[in-house]
C-alpha cells in the first residue's frame, strides 16, 4: 500500500489509469505509481482525495485520459530516454553521412551508387524524419508543432530534391520549392522570433 493512501483510493487510481490506452505491464504500473505520488503530494497540502485525483489527471495528461497511450514516452526512465535520443540522432547522422558519400560516389560514377543513394534516402524520408518529428513533438507545446511539421516537410523535400537532382529525375524543382517554403517561410521566422525575444529580455534586464 502506498503511504498516505488507502487500498480503496489506490483502486480508484488504478481504475482511472485503466481508462487510458495503456497496455498491462511495467508501464502501466509506473503510471499508477506516478498518479499515486502526485495525489499524495496534493493531499499533503490538505486537498481532498477526489480533488487531488482530478488535479493529478490534469497534470499528467492535460489532453485527457485517452491521450495517455500517446504520452508513454514521458514515463520512460531517464536513462532509456537518453539512449533513445542518442539512437535517433546518431542514426540520423549516419544516414545523412551515407547520403553525402553516395552523392559523391554518384558524381564519380561509381557503379551501384544510384541504388544505394535511393535506398538510404527512402529510409531517411519514410522512417527516420517522421520518427524524429514524433519524438520531438512529445517535448514541444502544441502551438509550435506547425513550425516543426513545416520544418520536417521542408527537410524531407530538400533530401528528395538532392536525390532527384543527383539521379537526373524530373520534378526536382518541385521538391526544392516545397523545401524553400517549409524551411524558409516556417522555420526561419520561428528561430528569428525566438532570438528576438531572447534579446528583448536581455535589453529589459539591462
Amino acid at each position: 500500500m502506498k503511504a498516505g493512501l488507502t487500498e480503496s483510493q489506490i483502486e480508484r487510481i488504478i481504475d482511472e489509469v485503466a481508462k487510458g490506452n495503456i497496455k498491462p505491464g511495467e508501464m502501466k504500473d509506473d503510471l499508477v505509481d506516478h498518479f499515486c505520488c502526485v495525489v499524495e503530494d496534493e493531499m499533503s497540502k490538505g486537498v481532498a482525495f477526489d480533488t487531488a485525483l482530478e488535479q493529478a489527471v490534469k497534470r499528467i495528461c492535460p489532453e485527457g485520459l485517452d491521450e495517455i497511450g500517446k504520452e508513454t514516452l514521458y514515463l520512460l526512465p531517464q536513462k532509456i530516454r537518453k539512449r533513445l535520443e542518442k539512437l535517433v540522432y546518431s542514426s540520423g547522422f549516419i544516414l545523412l553521412t551515407g547520403i553525402l558519400i553516395t552523392v559523391v560516389m554518384k558524381l564519380l560514377q561509381v557503379p551501384g551508387s544510384g541504388i544505394i543513394l535511393f535506398a538510404i534516402t527512402l529510409v531517411l524520408v519514410m522512417f527516420f524524419l517522421p520518427t524524429l518529428f514524433v519524438f520531438v513533438s512529445k517535448n514541444v507545446p502544441r502551438k509550435k508543432l506547425t513550425w516543426y511539421l513545416a520544418g520536417c516537410i521542408g527537410a524531407e523535400s530538400l533530401v528528395l530534391f538532392i536525390l532527384f537532382k543527383t539521379l537526373h529525375w524530373p520534378g526536382a524543382v518541385i521538391f526544392l520549392t516545397i523545401a524553400v517554403f517549409g524551411i524558409y517561410l516556417a522555420l526561419f521566422p520561428f528561430f528569428f522570433f525566438k532570438i528576438y525575444k531572447k534579446d528583448s529580455r536581455f535589453s529589459i534586464k539591462q
